[in-house]
């Protein structure tokens, strides 16, 4: 299905932002990983699924003759733990992950607004998922040695539809890494001690 894809069909290298229900995108994995400065396409694949909504747990995953089907469902708005399937995500992917394919079924209207993950004690919050680029830039400019503060202003955009997704959701979030940036380098030292020794 995907091994035929030329550059025309494809949508870019950002994901698209709560899309309607019927839309169709084909995404050239490889020039989005370009774009992101990565060479996991995993990485790639978590980030262009950061498309504003809150899905549910994969549904069920479809193996076919050159590729594979995954489907994800939207939550409900009210009820928001329960999965609403008026409204589903299908991703389609080739053999080598050169190209995906996200398919938006339904009634995007069903789905609840979500907001960012924050680890808070109200569980009944929704999140949305936080783009992968955001750490990616965060850490980069903590290896700079630029204080938490200024890197949370710097990579705050304007709250529009696809920096939405691009944003941390807070401060917290810049110090969290720098603290698990630290912890790592920690271990990896001691480790590295403790084989050398």
């Amino acid at each position: 299905m995907l091994d035929n894809v030329s550059e025309e069909d494809c949508f870019g290298v950002n994901p698209i932002q709560r899309p309607k229900g019927g839309t169709i995108v084909i995404y050239n994995v490889e020039d989005v990983a370009t774009s992101m400065d990565v060479n996991e396409k995993e990485t790639v694949l978590k980030d262009l699924r950061c498309d504003g909504y809150s899905w549910g747990k994969c549904e069920k995953t479809v193996p076919c003759e050159r590729g594979r089907h995954s489907f994800h469902y939207s939550r409900h708005k009210d009820e928001k733990f329960k999965i609403n399937k008026a409204f589903k995500r299908i991703e389609v992917r080739n053999v080598n992950i050169s190209h995906v394919l996200f398919h938006y079924v339904g009634d995007e209207e069903v789905a609840p607004r979500g907001v960012k993950h924050g680890n808070g004690k109200d569980r009944s919050i929704l999140y949305v998922r936080t783009s992968q680029r955001t750490k990616a830039d965060v850490t980069k400019m903590l290896k700079v040695g630029l204080p938490s503060h200024t890197v949370y202003e710097n990579v705050t955009y304007p709250k529009d539809d696809w920096f939405g997704t691009r944003n941390p959701r807070d401060l917290k979030y810049v110090q969290n890494v720098k603290q698990n940036a630290s912890s790592f380098s920690h271990n990896s030292s001691y480790v590295v001690y403790i084989a050398t020794s």
